[in-house]
């Protein structure tokens, strides 16, 4: 199991480009944007513009969009079989565990990781890889699901928290925190942080 978890971006590009063994450039990357699905199209699209302006900029350039809605998860399991990485982006939380969960790729992603490819997620797309979405109402709005799905997918035992220390988010991430502070799983991520995940080895590198 190889994951690559982090609150914005890819703040430690070397760690990723470790974990998958290649040069950049020989690196097959799919990029799923279903966090963003909470905006109109046009927003929407300039958001994952964005995000693959950010992934050209560290030699990330062979990558493909990959759009849950509408996926079965035996064609998702097909199509996503091809890649090195898989990366979630971040956005609404809950919009990306219900695509997640729709299409089936949490199984997917399950049976992908254990045969080596890469997970990788920011802000929504590391929540997702851990136990539970409790609390996250604090800082994204649940409202724009049809039904709330709080479980994660579980790739980890952890809850991950991104953002610490950010000004961004209001009170929502203390809050989030604050729900969790007792529990030993709790991982905080400040946005220039990663934890990067290789087999039963955790390490949060900044």
């Amino acid at each position: 199991m190889k994951l690559y978890l982090t609150s914005y971006r890819v703040p430690v590009p070397k760690e990723l480009f470790k974990l998958v063994d290649k040069k950049p450039e020989e690196i097959k990357l799919a990029i799923i944007p279903n966090a963003k699905d909470y905006y109109s199209e046009r927003p929407r699209n300039f958001k994952i513009k964005q995000t693959i302006e950010s992934f050209n900029s560290i030699r990330l350039t062979n990558h493909q969009i990959v759009d849950l809605r509408g996926e079965t998860r035996l064609h998702l399991l097909n199509t996503l079989s091809e890649f090195d990485i898989i990366w979630c982006v971040g956005g609404n939380t809950f919009c990306l565990m219900e695509a997640i969960k729709n299409s089936g790729f949490d199984r997917v992603i399950k049976q992908l990781i254990n045969g080596g490819i890469v997970y990788g997620g920011e802000s929504a797309g590391a929540i997702v890889a851990g136990t539970t979405l409790r609390g996250v109402e604090f800082a994204d709005e649940p409202e724009f699901v049809d039904k709330v799905i709080w479980e994660g997918i579980g790739l980890i035992d952890r809850i991950i928290v991104p953002h610490v220390g950010s000004q961004n988010y209001g009170n929502g991430v203390d809050e989030l925190i604050k729900l969790h502070e007792n529990n030993e799983k709790l991982v905080k991520l400040s946005d220039h942080e990663v934890l990067v995940v290789e087999q039963d080895k955790y390490k949060v590198i900044t």
